[in-house]
C-alpha cells in the first residue's frame, strides 16, 4: 500500500490560516492538481541521443561515444498559454517526463470550480505571475514544497491525488492512466476501486461540501 494524505489533509494544508508564502501555495496546489512530478510544472532541459540513429549507429557510438551526435530539447514548463480557464473548469497541457525518451506526450489536468479552494488558488496566482507560471530551480522548488510536507517528499502529492482521483472520485484505471501520464495501463491499476469521471466529481464535491455543512 502507498502512503498518501487524505484530501483533508490537502485542503488544511492550503488554507489560508496555514501560514506560507503564497508562490508555495500555489506550487503545492499546481502539482497536487496536476497529480504531476514536481519538475513537469518547471522549466526544464534535456539533451537526448538522436532518435536517427541507426543499429549499425548505435553500436558504433557505444564504443566511440565522443563521436556521438545529439539533439537538444526544451520544454518551458508550464505556461499561461497553456492553460484554458472555463466557467467550471480549469485545464492545462503538461509534458510527460515518462515518455521523454519515447515520443513527446502530454497530458491535461483539470480542476473543477466545485474544488474552491484550489480554483481560488490557481486563479489568483495566474493573475500574478507571468507567462513561466514558476520561474525556479527545480533543487528549490523541491525544497519548498518539502518544508511544508515534512517528512514527506513533494511526490506524495501526486500520489495522494490519483489515490483521491481512485477512491473518492471514481476515477477508473484508464482515467487513471491519463491523469498521471503513465505508459502502461498496469501502472495505475493499485489505485483503482469504481469508475467514473467529471460528473461524478462534482456530484462527490457537492456531497462532501453539503457533509460539512451539517
Amino acid at each position: 500500500m502507498i502512503h498518501t494524505l487524505e484530501y483533508d489533509e490537502i485542503l488544511d494544508l492550503l488554507k489560508p490560516s496555514n501560514p506560507m508564502p503564497f508562490r508555495t501555495r500555489s506550487l503545492i496546489t499546481f502539482q497536487y492538481a496536476s497529480s504531476s512530478r514536481i519538475g513537469e510544472l518547471l522549466d526544464y532541459d534535456h539533451t537526448l541521443v538522436s532518435p536517427k540513429e541507426t543499429k549499425e549507429e548505435k553500436a558504433y557510438y557505444q564504443k566511440h561515444p565522443e563521436g556521438r551526435n545529439y539533439i537538444h530539447t526544451h520544454t518551458n514548463g508550464l505556461l499561461k498559454s497553456n492553460i484554458f480557464i472555463g466557467p467550471k473548469r480549469i485545464s492545462w497541457k503538461m509534458p510527460n517526463f515518462k515518455t521523454k525518451n519515447k515520443n513527446k506526450q502530454f497530458k491535461e489536468p483539470f480542476v473543477l470550480k466545485e474544488e474552491n479552494l484550489l480554483w481560488r488558488i490557481i486563479t489568483k496566482w495566474l493573475s500574478m505571475c507571468g507567462e513561466q507560471v514558476f520561474e525556479l530551480r527545480e533543487s528549490r522548488a523541491r525544497q519548498l514544497v518539502r518544508e511544508q510536507l515534512k517528512p514527506y517528499s513533494s511526490h506524495i502529492l501526486r500520489k495522494s491525488r490519483g489515490t483521491h482521483l481512485a477512491n473518492i472520485f471514481g476515477y477508473n484505471s484508464y482515467d487513471i492512466r491519463d491523469a498521471l501520464g503513465h505508459v502502461s495501463l498496469e501502472s495505475g491499476t493499485h489505485y483503482i476501486s469504481t469508475a467514473g469521471r467529471e460528473n461524478k466529481m462534482r456530484e462527490k464535491l457537492l456531497e462532501m461540501e453539503l457533509g460539512k455543512n451539517v
